[in-house]
């Protein structure tokens, strides 16, 4: 039983978050769409020449973030201290991290279940 009213319940069956937000089951939290939200960035195919070295002869310019792709070659993340989705596609800005679909980016502070 979850003890909040109008409660989401997630995919692992022993945990639940409030009316509004999504499981993170992976992460153990509750995920809500806030009012800053940014779509994230697609990756793209480092040059063979720039100020960021990101390793295997692969870099990227002084105002990116490397990121390994989805097919693990280094590619480059258009965000200074961008952060790099799972997904290997996208990346998002610094301060926001990649929702669990890679699809959005949201703020860095969401809610542990524990906070419920």
């Amino acid at each position: 039983c979850c003890q909040l009213p109008h409660a989401v319940c997630c995919e692992d069956r022993q945990h639940c978050c409030p009316a509004g937000y999504t499981c993170n089951v992976k992460a153990r939290t509750c995920e809500k769409d806030v009012d800053f939200i940014q779509p994230p960035v697609l990756l793209t195919l480092g040059p063979k020449v720039g100020n960021v070295e990101c390793g295997e002869g692969h870099f990227c310019h002084d105002n990116q973030t490397c990121c390994k792709d989805s097919a693990g070659v280094w590619a480059c993340c258009p965000y200074l201290k961008g952060v790099c989705c799972r997904d290997g596609r996208h990346c998002c800005p610094g301060g926001f991290h990649c929702s669990a679909r890679g699809t959005k980016c949201l703020r860095k502070k969401i809610p542990r279940w524990d906070m419920f």
